[in-house]
């Protein structure tokens, strides 16, 4: 496969698996151009079964390839892509692609671009329009370059794909942090500043130098773990399930403890409309399981008086004091 513009075309590919679903996986390729120079540009070439020496360009005209283009003029689009499996778990897999100079001062941007059946035959993806067919995730600081990414694997167990983004390899006077790697989440939407992950993921320093290796079940405990290279190591940080802090009692994660926090508990378990996203809030009592002795608890304290208060963490945010096998991921 070739381009008719061909500067540095190919410079970074990947298979991506399926993304529109009709059994081929798909190509993921960066032409990033000259860099700080260009503006680069990612190309997703569609699978099929009868291939020969293809035009890129040709493909995007026959609606074979989706042609994915650059926020701003210099980014130097498609320096890294990767697939990415289901990050935003609707069953379908998605990708990645990340621009050297994105962002602020080259600080680096990265996006996951959600899969589906309308990327076939669509007209050329502006990323800058992304909304809320992917995430964007920015780089923490100028000249970070935080664009080396790569898959992370289910690293938190929440059944949804995660992805590792390294930066922050070119220490200068505007930028004396180390570098570092960041796990972004599965599930996490719209726009991303990895200085300001909270829920979404977190950071790993790892010296002078950090990169992007990918995520794998390395001790066999159920959860994918990520392996970055440092200066002189590589590191394995073993997957967990991560846990949110949050306040006992609020159900329904809104940041108060009311009335609608025990209509909620009673919802989830006798009539299963409505999905806990934090089951250790719930937990009115602290004793691990959710029962109707927890909303009574929390509606007794809240009208009756009731000395009971909820447990610890209340009323301020915290973690479980408690290991029990409820979770809370945000």
């Amino acid at each position: 496969m070739t381009s008719e513009d061909g500067t540095l075309f190919g410079i970074s590919a990947a298979l991506v698996g399926d993304v529109d679903g009709d059994g081929f996986s798909e190509l993921l390729i960066g032409a990033t151009g000259l860099f700080w120079v260009d503006r680069g540009n990612g190309f997703l070439v569609f699978g099929k079964a009868d291939w020969r020496s293809e035009v890129v360009e040709q493909l995007v005209q026959s609606g074979e390839t989706l042609q994915i283009n650059s926020v701003k003029d210099k980014d130097s689009l498609g320096f890294s892509v990767t697939a990415v499996g289901d990050f935003n778990g609707d069953g379908v897999a998605d990708l990645a692609l990340s621009a050297q100079a994105g962002s602020l001062e080259f600080a680096g941007e990265s996006y996951v671009i959600f899969g589906g059946k309308h990327l076939r035959g669509a007209p050329p993806l502006e990323l800058a329009e992304l909304g809320d067919r992917g995430v964007r995730i920015r780089g923490e600081i100028g000249y970070d370059e935080a664009v080396d990414i790569a898959p992370a694997g289910d690293f938190n167990g929440d059944g949804r794909q995660d992805l590792l983004v390294s930066g922050g390899n070119f220490m200068t006077d505007d930028n004396p942090f180390p570098a570092r790697s960041f796990v972004v989440f599965g599930g996490t939407q719209g726009m991303v500043d990895l200085g300001k992950l909270g829920e979404n993921g977190f950071r790993i320093h790892t010296g002078e130098l950090a990169q992007s290796v990918g995520g794998t079940d390395f001790n066999g405990d159920g959860f994918d773990d990520v392996v970055v290279r440092g200066d002189a190591f590589l590191y394995v940080i073993f997957g967990s399930v991560v846990e949110a802090p949050f306040i006992r009692g609020d159900s329904n994660n809104s940041g108060d403890v009311d009335l609608t926090d025990a209509v909620t508990i009673l919802l989830y378990l006798f009539l299963g409309t409505v999905e806990l996203k934090c089951k250790d809030a719930a937990d009115v009592d602290d004793n691990g399981s959710l029962e109707i002795t927890d909303a009574i608890r929390l509606r007794l304290y809240l009208f009756v008086g009731s000395e009971l208060p909820p447990a610890i963490p209340y009323p301020d945010a915290g973690g479980d004091p408690t290991t029990d096998t409820l979770s809370c991921r945000g």
